[in-house]
């Protein structure tokens, strides 16, 4: 496995960090490959301290009327660091221990782990996070990861 070039402080510093879209734009959803009820925005993010990484924010919805199908991942390098998405369900491992919470939740990814490793992917549940439309899931994730959005309609549908 190859050493990822951040280690985890340097991650939790950059999710910490204010950014905004590089070039500025309202950011525009596209249609995903699902046909018209779905929809998709990738956009290249850039720091306010004007460090130089290649940062992206990708918003999936699988369909445009059910928010519990939106999810949203922040990569660094290519890289997922930060994803929020929502089960319905908990899931249990071994020993009743719970992987994944119920209802909306973010995961905290440290790459420089092994995929094997326990402390890889964290999924912790997100307090008072319910999205009612694309806009209001992309301004509550924008909100989290600080990213200041440019000033765009509510109607970007």
């Amino acid at each position: 496995m190859s050493r990822f070039p951040y280690n985890a402080f340097q991650i939790e510093e950059i999710v910490q960090v204010e950014k905004h879209p590089r070039d500025w734009e309202p950011i525009e959803f596209e249609k995903g490959q699902r046909g018209n009820q779905s929809r998709l925005a990738d956009v290249q993010l850039l720091r306010e301290d004007a460090r130089t990484d290649r940062l992206r924010l990708i918003i999936r919805a699988g369909r445009v009327n059910q928010p519990e199908t939106f999810a949203a991942a922040l990569l660094l390098e290519n890289t997922k660091i930060r994803g929020i998405d929502f089960h319905p369900m908990e899931r249990r491992k071994w020993y009743g221990k719970v992987a994944i919470p119920a209802g909306w939740h973010q995961d905290v990814i440290d790459p420089n782990l092994d995929q094997s490793d326990l402390n890889y992917q964290r999924r912790l549940p997100v307090e008072d996070f319910e999205p009612y439309d694309l806009v209001d899931f992309l301004k509550r994730v924008s909100t989290i990861w600080n990213i200041t959005l440019p000033n765009q309609s509510d109607y970007l549908l």
